[in-house]
């Protein structure tokens, strides 16, 4: 074989294995000290331990790309860098199991993290104490903290729903917006922990929406005006904020008044809507497939469940999918009907339901005539036919018929009963006679069957005998041409 072509392959082969490992070290790589972006038919990217962005450095990452970590994992920015996420309505960015780090710093540096139409979720952190701009805008947070804690920051969160999170913790001299946000089922120490109690700072908490009364919502904070606490009730409001009574012995209280009654115009709003399809018709005995695709919500669906309520027991074939199937039940003439409940649970434990109804139509089965066994009788004899055997499972039988359709004719007791009788006639040899049996069902579909009764004709052998009889009594007659002879030995 020719040596520069195996040198030639060889080459190909190392080079392809470079380029591949330089694509994946894209994937992995811990220092990112140039502008970059993270696009979009690159994803996902898997981080291994932190992923650093230099002094100065952009990571720009494009709607619809997805980071995941394992909680330990985060991304860590220097002095002046920043990280700008922007993604759009239909294409979010998605954070899952990783940790945002900003630089630390005083004053503050010039870095800025901006997060628009994003998820982030899993426990993770997004904790900053020297970048001079953070923005949260209009995106997820489940489980997740932030973590805003530099001196002369600008913080602006706004527009975003927080589910199950931890909570936002304001540290220090930060200047900030926290608007027409929604906070669900926040966990143990409240949606929001300000420690921003110095003077002369800009600190705007309104328009929110708190929507667990049973949990705390705000803690420490000097006012928080103009917000819906889900509730009227002044007792339950209060209850909300740690501190309305100076649980901490700061002498801090929280004004609350005025509240809003309803949540503010710009504050989103929760969709939680079920569908269950509509209503559907089927057959007995036909695989129906009922249909919740149509549910949906703007916060992540945690768990769907479907329950039969009414109607004929089925087996559902997994009541927990979208769109779970069953074989419609056998039902009587007047059919029936099978009723379901779809519930989607959120994160957070939001819910909703929705019913249909599936109508199950009778579908009418012929009947089965059974004419009886074939028989052999002698002439004379007393015959019984028998359609006692003959069925219709659903709607019953509604009448017998008897036919005779060869054969000598007879005369049956009743040709409409189950069970009717004839005298089998006088025959010269022997006959087979055939009876048709037609059985009709209430829904007018009809079956037949046929029976074979064979008659023997039993004076044949008595005639014969009769015949031999005459025939002795001729040859022994009193003629005079008879001769008598007599041998003696």
């Amino acid at each position: 074989m020719n040596k520069n072509f195996i040198k030639g392959n060889f080459l190909i082969t190392l080079l392809g294995i470079l380029l591949l490992n330089t694509a994946y070290a894209q994937n992995i790589s811990n220092i990112i000290d140039t502008d970059t972006v993270w696009k979009t038919e690159n994803s996902p990217y898997e981080l291994q331990g932190v992923v650093q962005v230099a002094e100065g450095a952009r990571l720009t990452i494009e709607p619809g790309f997805k980071v995941v970590g394992n909680s330990s994992d985060y991304i860590k920015f220097f002095m002046g860098a920043e990280l700008i996420a922007i993604g759009d309505e239909k294409n979010n960015i998605i954070f899952e199991n990783v940790r945002i780090s900003g630089a630390t710093g005083i004053p503050p540096n010039d870095g800025k993290i901006q997060l628009e139409h994003c998820i982030l979720k899993g426990g993770g952190v997004l904790h900053d104490e020297g970048t001079r701009t953070v923005i949260v805008r209009n995106s997820k947070i489940y489980n997740y903290s932030l973590y805003i804690g530099c001196c002369e920051a600008e913080g602006i969160i706004k527009n975003n729903i927080f589910v199950q999170s931890d909570h936002i913790i304001l540290n220090s001299t930060t200047n900030y917006t926290i608007e027409n946000n929604v906070f669900i089922n926040p966990n143990k120490h409240g949606a929001i922990f300000d420690h921003s109690i110095v003077p002369n700072y800009r600190h705007i908490l309104q328009y929110n929406s708190f929507l667990s009364s049973d949990q705390i919502a705000v803690k420490s904070c000097e006012e928080a005006k103009n917000n819906y606490w889900g509730t009227s009730n002044t007792e339950t409001i209060e209850e909300m904020i740690y501190d309305k009574k100076d649980d901490l012995d700061i002498h801090l209280y929280t004004e609350y008044e005025p509240y809003l009654t309803m949540p503010h115009a710009e504050t989103p709003i929760i969709e939680v809507v079920a569908d269950a399809g509509g209503n559907l018709t089927a057959s007995e005995g036909e695989i129906v497939t009922l249909n919740g695709f149509k549910s949906h919500s703007n916060i992540e669906i945690e768990e769907f469940h479907w329950v039969q309520t009414s109607g004929p027991d089925i087996t559902l074939t997994d009541a927990k999918a979208l769109s779970p199937s069953f074989w419609a039940p056998d039902v009587g003439p007047d059919g029936e009907s099978l009723s379901f409940k779809i519930t989607i649970t959120t994160i957070g434990g939001i819910s909703d339901s929705a019913s249909c109804s599936v109508n199950v139509i009778w579908i009418n089965q012929p009947p089965s005539a059974d004419a009886g066994p074939d028989q052999i009788v002698n002439e004379g004899d007393i015959v019984t036919l028998d359609a006692g055997a003959s069925n219709d499972n659903d709607d019953g039988v509604a009448q017998y018929q008897w036919t005779q359709i060869n054969g000598p004719s007879v005369v049956l007791s009743g040709d409409t009963k189950v069970k009717p009788e004839f005298i089998a006639p006088l025959v010269d040899d022997q006959e087979t006679l055939t009876f048709q049996l037609s059985i009709e069902d209430n829904g007018g579909l009809i079956h037949s069957d046929d029976v074979i009764i064979t008659i023997n004709n039993i004076n044949e052998n008595s005639s014969n005998n009769d015949d031999n009889n005459k025939e002795s009594d001729s040859g022994g007659g009193s003629g005079g041409g008879g001769c008598f002879i007599l041998s003696i030995f």
